[in-house]
């Protein structure tokens, strides 16, 4: 039985940017597969073309611990236009959307065999090869394993409430308003090539109060938890 690897994923700050942004730094309000990717290659100590292509296959789901937070300031960055740097005071202000008090549950399935067993024994032993963060290097992450369990593949016509981050097409919208859920909506890059090229996007919705959201489809149970793993074929 395929099993999967999860993990609690938790810091002060966060900052997911949303590809589309530009003079300005939205926040996803969790991380996308791309950056769960990237996250589990630091852990692994694997540089960004071999993760790329190692974990391809991978498939995550995220689940939303804390309700969402979010502050907005502006930071600092250098000015790089017409040969500007902090000695002459060449600087740029952009003003950013960040999340606070993140905390989530990491959900992985379908690693090489050989990766999995070593994230388990770093994860088990709260060790990184590379620092891990949230969205940006300055937002350091820290991380606690919970287990690695065996996962059972479900599928319901039947509304079913999940713990995690869903796509849109799978929503009950009759329960929303029922059982109090208020949903966001993104779309996120699900798939990168080894050189982060997006190959494929996938609008998904998510609880602002951190609360299961009922679905109709496919599904699995993890450790008791309903969470549905975003695939690249739904």
């Amino acid at each position: 039985m395929d099993s999967a690897v999860v993990f609690d994923l938790w810091g002060p700050l966060a900052v997911y940017r949303k590809f589309y942004t530009n003079t300005s730094i939205l926040s996803y309000a969790f991380p996308p597969p791309t950056a769960v990717k990237g996250l589990v290659g630091a852990f692994l100590g694997m540089m960004r073309i071999q993760y790329g292509r190692e974990l391809r296959d991978m498939q995550v789901a995220v689940s939303l611990c804390h309700p969402v937070k979010k502050l907005y300031t502006t930071i600092n960055y250098v000015s790089t236009k017409e040969g500007n740097t902090l000695l002459n005071g060449g600087r740029t202000q952009i003003p950013t959307e960040i999340i606070k008090d993140p905390y989530y549950c990491i959900y992985l399935r379908n690693m090489p065999e050989n990766r999995k067993e070593q994230l388990v024994e770093l994860l088990a032993n709260h060790c990184s090869i590379f620092t891990p963060y949230l969205g940006t290097s300055e937002m350091l992450a820290n991380f606690q394993f919970v287990g690695e369990y065996p996962i059972e593949d479900k599928v319901s016509d039947a509304p079913v409430f999940v713990n995690s981050i869903v796509p849109v097409e799978v929503i009950v919208p009759s329960l929303l308003t029922q059982y109090g859920n208020r949903l966001g909506k993104e779309r996120i890059p699900l798939l990168m090539d080894e050189y982060k090229q997006t190959l494929y996007y996938i609008d998904v919705a998510f609880d602002m109060g951190a609360k299961p959201i009922p679905i109709k489809g496919s599904y699995s149970i993890v450790n008791g938890v309903n969470v549905r793993f975003l695939t690249v074929n739904l």
